[in-house]
Protein backbone atom coordinates (compact mmCIF):
# COMPACT_ATOMS: atom_id res chain seq x y z
CA UNK A 1 0.00 0.00 0.00
CA UNK A 2 3.02 2.39 0.64
CA UNK A 3 4.81 1.81 -2.20
CA UNK A 4 0.94 2.94 -4.68
CA UNK A 5 0.74 6.06 -2.13
CA UNK A 6 4.39 6.95 -3.47
CA UNK A 7 3.90 6.16 -6.84
CA UNK A 8 0.52 8.45 -6.81
CA UNK A 9 2.25 11.11 -5.10
CA UNK A 10 5.30 10.65 -8.19
CA UNK A 11 2.66 10.43 -10.67
CA UNK A 12 1.63 13.95 -9.38
CA UNK A 13 4.76 15.24 -9.68
CA UNK A 14 5.55 14.01 -13.25
CA UNK A 15 2.55 16.11 -14.33
CA UNK A 16 3.85 19.07 -13.14
CA UNK A 17 7.21 18.95 -14.55
CA UNK A 18 7.97 21.43 -16.72
CA UNK A 19 9.57 20.32 -20.79
CA UNK A 20 12.83 20.78 -19.37
CA UNK A 21 12.86 17.28 -18.05
CA UNK A 22 12.57 14.02 -18.95
CA UNK A 23 11.06 11.80 -16.43
CA UNK A 24 13.28 8.29 -16.21
CA UNK A 25 11.89 5.30 -13.58
CA UNK A 26 15.01 5.30 -11.43
CA UNK A 27 16.01 1.03 -10.81
CA UNK A 28 16.29 0.89 -7.62
CA UNK A 29 13.62 2.04 -5.62
CA UNK A 30 10.89 2.60 -8.62
CA UNK A 31 10.50 6.49 -7.79
CA UNK A 32 10.51 8.90 -10.33
CA UNK A 33 13.00 11.18 -11.09
CA UNK A 34 13.79 14.01 -13.31
CA UNK A 35 16.48 13.62 -15.43
CA UNK A 36 18.16 16.70 -17.92
CA UNK A 37 17.41 16.85 -21.47
CA UNK A 38 19.49 15.03 -23.02
CA UNK A 39 21.54 17.27 -25.96
CA UNK A 40 21.00 15.08 -28.27
CA UNK A 41 17.65 15.46 -28.27
CA UNK A 42 18.43 19.27 -28.47
CA UNK A 43 20.72 18.78 -31.67
CA UNK A 44 17.91 16.48 -32.98
CA UNK A 45 15.37 19.36 -32.67
CA UNK A 46 17.72 21.76 -34.22
CA UNK A 47 18.61 19.59 -37.25
CA UNK A 48 14.90 19.23 -38.34
CA UNK A 49 13.80 22.54 -37.93
CA UNK A 50 16.68 23.46 -40.26
CA UNK A 51 15.97 20.65 -42.38
CA UNK A 52 12.39 22.04 -42.63
CA UNK A 53 13.44 25.55 -43.52
CA UNK A 54 15.91 24.45 -46.10
CA UNK A 55 12.63 21.97 -47.65
CA UNK A 56 10.08 25.19 -47.71
CA UNK A 57 12.72 27.20 -49.12
CA UNK A 58 13.29 24.70 -51.85
CA UNK A 59 9.93 24.37 -52.42
CA UNK A 60 9.48 28.62 -52.89
CA UNK A 61 12.66 28.07 -55.27
CA UNK A 62 10.67 25.33 -57.06
CA UNK A 63 7.17 27.56 -57.38
CA UNK A 64 9.25 30.58 -58.73
CA UNK A 65 10.94 27.82 -61.63
CA UNK A 66 7.35 26.85 -62.71
CA UNK A 67 6.87 27.18 -66.25
CA UNK A 68 4.06 30.08 -67.15
CA UNK A 69 0.88 29.54 -67.57
CA UNK A 70 0.08 31.65 -70.40
CA UNK A 71 1.52 30.12 -73.89
CA UNK A 72 3.78 31.70 -76.31
CA UNK A 73 1.35 30.58 -79.40
CA UNK A 74 -2.21 29.97 -78.79
CA UNK A 75 -4.33 28.52 -81.73
CA UNK A 76 -7.69 29.51 -81.92
CA UNK A 77 -10.01 26.82 -82.46
CA UNK A 78 -14.08 28.21 -82.04
CA UNK A 79 -15.98 31.18 -83.80
CA UNK A 80 -17.74 31.32 -80.22
CA UNK A 81 -17.48 35.18 -78.52
CA UNK A 82 -16.28 33.17 -75.16
CA UNK A 83 -15.25 29.86 -74.18
CA UNK A 84 -12.03 27.40 -74.65
CA UNK A 85 -10.45 27.87 -77.86
CA UNK A 86 -11.89 31.70 -78.73
CA UNK A 87 -9.95 34.69 -79.62
CA UNK A 88 -11.25 36.03 -76.46
CA UNK A 89 -9.84 33.14 -74.92
CA UNK A 90 -6.34 33.31 -77.26
CA UNK A 91 -6.22 37.16 -75.92
CA UNK A 92 -6.30 36.55 -72.04
CA UNK A 93 -3.90 32.68 -72.52
CA UNK A 94 -1.17 34.34 -74.81
CA UNK A 95 1.85 35.08 -73.14
CA UNK A 96 2.98 39.29 -73.62
CA UNK A 97 5.15 38.85 -77.00
CA UNK A 98 3.27 35.23 -78.25
CA UNK A 99 1.29 34.78 -81.32
CA UNK A 100 -2.17 33.94 -81.59
CA UNK A 101 -2.86 31.94 -84.97
CA UNK A 102 -6.11 30.37 -86.29
CA UNK A 103 -5.96 27.02 -86.96
CA UNK A 104 -6.23 25.70 -90.29
CA UNK A 105 -10.04 24.67 -90.66
CA UNK A 106 -10.73 28.53 -91.06
CA UNK A 107 -8.45 28.43 -94.22
CA UNK A 108 -11.54 27.72 -96.38
CA UNK A 109 -15.27 29.23 -96.43
CA UNK A 110 -15.84 32.06 -94.28
CA UNK A 111 -16.05 31.92 -90.78
CA UNK A 112 -17.64 34.59 -88.26
CA UNK A 113 -17.51 35.39 -85.08
CA UNK A 114 -20.23 37.69 -83.85
CA UNK A 115 -19.17 39.68 -80.50
CA UNK A 116 -22.07 39.23 -77.32
CA UNK A 117 -20.37 40.67 -74.93
CA UNK A 118 -18.15 42.88 -75.08
CA UNK A 119 -15.21 43.91 -76.98
CA UNK A 120 -11.81 42.36 -77.29
CA UNK A 121 -9.63 43.51 -75.16
CA UNK A 122 -5.55 43.43 -75.71
CA UNK A 123 -3.80 43.98 -72.61
CA UNK A 124 -0.22 42.66 -73.54
CA UNK A 125 2.00 42.73 -77.11
CA UNK A 126 1.06 40.07 -78.94
CA UNK A 127 0.52 39.06 -82.83
CA UNK A 128 -2.86 38.16 -83.96
CA UNK A 129 -2.45 35.90 -87.71
CA UNK A 130 -5.76 35.28 -89.24
CA UNK A 131 -6.53 33.08 -92.28
CA UNK A 132 -7.34 36.57 -94.09
CA UNK A 133 -10.27 38.35 -94.66
CA UNK A 134 -11.73 36.56 -97.32
CA UNK A 135 -11.95 33.32 -94.44
CA UNK A 136 -12.78 35.57 -91.39
CA UNK A 137 -15.15 38.29 -89.88
CA UNK A 138 -14.90 39.59 -86.31
CA UNK A 139 -17.83 41.70 -85.98
CA UNK A 140 -18.97 44.00 -83.11
CA UNK A 141 -22.89 43.51 -83.97
CA UNK A 142 -23.03 47.22 -84.30
CA UNK A 143 -23.05 47.89 -80.87
CA UNK A 144 -18.69 46.95 -80.38
CA UNK A 145 -15.85 48.09 -81.62
CA UNK A 146 -14.02 44.78 -82.12
CA UNK A 147 -10.75 45.26 -80.59
CA UNK A 148 -9.60 47.87 -77.56
CA UNK A 149 -6.25 47.93 -77.41
CA UNK A 150 -5.30 49.57 -74.00
CA UNK A 151 -1.93 51.73 -73.79
CA UNK A 152 0.16 48.82 -71.24
CA UNK A 153 -0.56 46.54 -74.42
CA UNK A 154 3.09 47.35 -76.20
CA UNK A 155 3.40 46.33 -79.68
CA UNK A 156 0.38 44.72 -81.81
CA UNK A 157 0.20 43.44 -84.82
CA UNK A 158 -3.06 42.06 -86.25
CA UNK A 159 -3.03 40.64 -89.70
Amino acid sequence: MNNHKNLSHETNRFASITARCFISVCPGNGSYQPMPRPRMALLVGTVLVALLAALIASSQQRALALPPTCGSTVTVTSILDSGAGTLRQALVSVCAGGSITYDASFSTGVHTTTLATTELTVTKGVTITGPGRDHLIVDGAGTFRVFHVTSAAGNVTIS
